[in-house]
C-alpha cells in the first residue's frame, strides 16, 4: 500500500514538472499595437500632421508574427493531450493491480478527461490569437481609409482656392462700373456744340471743353 501510495506520488510530481516546463517555454500574449508605434514620419502632404498615420509594413509583419505565436499555443495544446494519454495509461495500470484500487482507477480517469479538457481550452485560445491577427490586419485597411479623408479635405481646400478666383472676378465687374461714370462724365461735356458763345459760362472754360472733342467754341445748349 505505501508503495503504491508513493508511486503515485511521484507520478503526479512528474507531471506537474512536466507542466512547469511547458509553461516556462509558453511565450507572453501579445501586446497592444499602442505600446510599439512604428508610424511613417515621413509621408506626403497631409499625412504630416497629427494622427491618425497611415501605418507602414512592420504593423503586416507584426500581424504575421503573431500568426506564428498562435501555431506556438498549438503545439502547446498537443503535448498536453499526450501528457493526457500517460495519465491513461498510469490509470490501466491501477486497474490491473486490485479490485479495491477500481475506484481510484476510475478517478484517475477522470482527471485524464480534464487534461483532454484541458486541452480543447488552449485549441480554443489559439483560435482566439488568430482572431486577433485578424483583427489587426483590418486595423490596417482603417487607418488607410482615414489616408483617403484627408485626400479629400485637400480637395475641398481646391474648391476654396476657385471660391477666391470668383472674387476677383467680381472686383474686375466693379471696375468696369466706374469706367462706365467716366464714360458718364464724357457725354457731360459734349453739352458745348459748335458755333456760338457760350451763355453762362466764360468762353475759355467753353473752349476747354471744345479743344478735348476737337471743336470750335459752343454755345451751351439749354
Amino acid at each position: 500500500m505505501l508503495s503504491i501510495s508513493l508511486l503515485t506520488l511521484a507520478v503526479f510530481a512528474a507531471g506537474a514538472a512536466a507542466d512547469d516546463s511547458i509553461y516556462s517555454n509558453v511565450p507572453p500574449p501579445p501586446v497592444e499595437y499602442n505600446s510599439v508605434a512604428p508610424y511613417d514620419t515621413t509621408p506626403a502632404g497631409y499625412l504630416t500632421s497629427t494622427p491618425p498615420y497611415v501605418p507602414t509594413d512592420p504593423y503586416v509583419t507584426t500581424s504575421n508574427v503573431y500568426d506564428t505565436t498562435s501555431d506556438v499555443y498549438q503545439v502547446t495544446s498537443d503535448v498536453y493531450q499526450i501528457t493526457s494519454d500517460e495519465y491513461q495509461v498510469t490509470s490501466n495500470e491501477y486497474q490491473t493491480t486490485s479490485d479495491g484500487y477500481q475506484v481510484t482507477s476510475d478517478e484517475y480517469q477522470t482527471t485524464s478527461n480534464e487534461y483532454q479538457t484541458t486541452s480543447d481550452e488552449y485549441q480554443t485560445t489559439s483560435n482566439e490569437y488568430q482572431t486577433t491577427s485578424d483583427e489587426y490586419q483590418t486595423t490596417s485597411d482603417e487607418y488607410q481609409t482615414t489616408s483617403d479623408e484627408y485626400q479629400t479635405t485637400s480637395n475641398e481646400y481646391q474648391t476654396t482656392s476657385n471660391e477666391y478666383q470668383t472674387t476677383s472676378n467680381e472686383y474686375q465687374t466693379t471696375s468696369n462700373e466706374y469706367q462706365t461714370t467716366s464714360n458718364e462724365y464724357q457725354t457731360t461735356s459734349t453739352y458745348c456744340n459748335e458755333g456760338g458763345y457760350n451763355t453762362g459760362y466764360s468762353g475759355l472754360f467753353c473752349n476747354y471743353y471744345a479743344d478735348i472733342h476737337s471743336t470750335s467754341p459752343a454755345r451751351i445748349h439749354h
